[in-house]
């Protein structure tokens, strides 16, 4: 599996498999985005975290993030910032 810098601040590190998405969230992530999306990860590694609400322990931000995982033989080590 490949190991992809990471260049941002992070709470936790966690498996991405235990990540939940929102349930709630409006935003539709086009296949050819996510294919950019992780090219550019790729390349620059990760400059953002993916966020999860402590309360309710739904991805908050970074769905997209999230979705490169079901596309990309990489490492399972996500890292993550919780808020309130």
């Amino acid at each position: 599996m490949q190991e992809i810098p990471i260049h941002c601040s992070y709470t936790d590190l966690i498996d991405p498999t235990e990540l939940v998405p929102n349930p709630r969230n409006p935003n539709q992530h086009p296949k050819k985005q996510i294919e950019l999306l992780a090219k550019i990860i790729q390349s620059q590694g990760w400059r953002t975290s993916v966020t999860v609400s402590k309360r309710s322990g739904f991805v908050v931000r970074g769905h997209g993030r999230l979705m490169i995982f079901t596309n990309l033989p990489l490492s399972p080590i996500k890292m993550v910032t919780k808020k309130n």
